[in-house]
C-alpha cells in the first residue's frame, strides 16, 4: 500500500507502479501468510520444551518468533475475512492444530479477556452447556426452543464443521464476515500482547457479540 501510494505520488511510470502492485500482492497474499503460519505453528507448538534446547537454538526461535510478529502485523493492514481467519489460527494455538500445547490452565487470560472488552459476559443472560459428549447436540437443542418461543438467541459452539461462523450465531444466522474482521482488527494488539488460545479467543469473540447485538439469552458450550 505505501509503495503503490509513493509510487503515485511521485509520477513513477505505469510500468514500475503495475510491478510495485505484482510484488506487494505476491508478499501479502502468498509469502507472509504462508510463512507466519507455519513459522508460528512451529513456534507455538515447540513452547512446552522451549527451555530444554540449547541456547543458539532458543536465540533462533526467538528470532523466529519475531519474524512471525512482523509478518503478522505486515498482514494485517488491509485483511480480508479469510486473512484474519488465518491470522487467528496462525497467531493462536489451536488444540486441534498443535494437540496439547495449545493448553492454557487457569481463567486468567480469560478475566483479561473480558476485561479489556469491557466484561461483555456481565451484559449476558446464558445458559452453560458443559460436560464431554453430546454438548454440541444439546446446546441446539436448546437454543432451538428458546428461538421457537420468540426470544433472540446467541448460540455459541465448537468446532466447526466448514466456517468458522459457524461458532458463533444469532438465530441461527452466522456472525456476518465483516465483524470477526472488525473484532481482529480492533483487538490485535492486545491480542498479539496476551497470546490466548484459539478457543479463548473465538469465547471473547462471541460474548462481544452476542453483548453487542443484544441478545436475549445466549446458550454457551464449552
Amino acid at each position: 500500500v505505501f509503495l503503490q501510494k509513493s509510487s503515485l505520488d511521485i509520477g513513477i511510470s505505469p510500468i514500475k507502479d503495475l510491478k510495485t502492485n505484482i510484488t506487494e500482492g505476491l508478499l501479502q497474499q502468498v509469502l507472509l501468510p504462508f510463512l507466519s503460519k507455519g513459522v508460528c505453528q512451529m513456534y507455538y507448538g515447540i513452547l512446552h520444551v522451549f527451555n530444554k534446547f540449547p541456547a543458539k537454538v532458543q536465540l533462533f526461535l526467538r528470532i523466529c518468533k519475531s519474524f512471525c510478529t512482523f509478518a503478522l502485523i505486515f498482514d494485517m493492514m488491509n485483511m480480508t475475512y479469510p486473512q484474519t481467519i488465518d491470522y487467528l489460527y496462525a497467531s493462536q494455538p489451536a488444540f486441534h492444530i498443535i494437540g496439547a500445547a495449545a493448553y492454557k490452565p487457569g481463567l486468567d487470560n480469560t478475566y483479561r479477556l473480558m476485561a479489556h472488552l469491557g466484561n461483555p459476559h456481565e451484559q449476558l443472560r446464558a445458559v452453560h452447556v458443559a460436560g464431554t459428549n453430546g454438548k454440541g447436540s444439546t446446546s441446539h437443542l436448546i437454543a432451538s426452543a428458546l428461538q421457537a418461543q420468540g426470544y433472540r438467541v446467541g448460540l455459541f459452539t465448537s468446532p466447526h464443521l466448514v466456517d468458522f461462523r459457524e461458532r458463533i450465531r444469532i438465530s441461527g444466522e452466522m456472525i456476518p464476515e465483516d465483524k470477526v474482521v472488525e473484532f481482529v482488527a480492533d483487538n490485535r494488539a492486545f491480542l498479539d500482547e496476551l497470546r490466548p488460545s484459539f478457543f479463548e479467543t473465538t469465547m471473547a469473540m462471541a460474548f462481544w457479540y452476542f453483548a453487542d447485538q443484544q441478545v436475549d439469552i445466549a446458550v454457551i458450550e464449552v
